[in-house]
């Protein structure tokens, strides 16, 4: 394909990301270097494309800039599937507030992944005790609210060590 002109190439940027590609381009062009971007482009056809652009300036001699290359990439399945991610994660995130049980999720290593309001709420564990990812700082704090508490903690120890099985406990 004949190399696309600079006008062409900017009637195709989507026009709420035109400013941001110009302005992109033009620190590019001041500071002599490379740089990426993503942004839309609006096909003939009307159909949106997500790319990614990766610029580079070359200078003569003098350092002026005297042209610039790169390559665009079509991501649009990537920000598709980012896009449908991020929907997936609000709702969980929602489903997991809403919901009347206390929720922790903490991994293999004993770091805390995620929490609800309605687990701080139920054991009166300080958000900045969740916050810090330890769950053991957790567990001590949920123990001690227990009527044997080591007991409690020894079942916790237990299920840790046998990531297979499951208690209603």
């Amino acid at each position: 394909r004949p190399k696309s002109t600079y006008d062409e190439m900017l009637a195709r940027i989507h026009p709420d990301d035109q400013r941001a590609v110009g302005n992109d381009l033009a620190k590019m062009v001041s500071a002599r270097m490379g740089r990426g971007i993503d942004y839309r482009l609006v096909m003939d056809d009307g159909t949106i494309k997500y790319v990614h652009e990766l610029g580079h300036v070359t200078c003569d001699a003098d350092g002026r800039p005297l042209r610039i290359t790169g390559t665009v990439e079509d991501i649009t399945n990537r920000k598709i599937a980012e896009d449908k991610l991020k929907f997936a994660n609000i709702l969980l995130n929602t489903e997991m507030e809403a919901s009347p049980d206390g929720i922790l999720v903490v991994d293999a290593s004993r770091k805390i992944l995620s929490f609800n309001q309605r687990f701080a709420d139920i054991w009166a564990v300080p958000m900045i005790d969740l916050a810090t990812g330890n769950d053991l700082v957790v567990l001590n704090k949920v123990a001690s609210s227990v009527k044997n508490s080591d007991e409690f903690k020894a079942r916790v120890d237990y299920l840790f060590a046998h990531p297979g099985e499951g208690s209603h406990d």
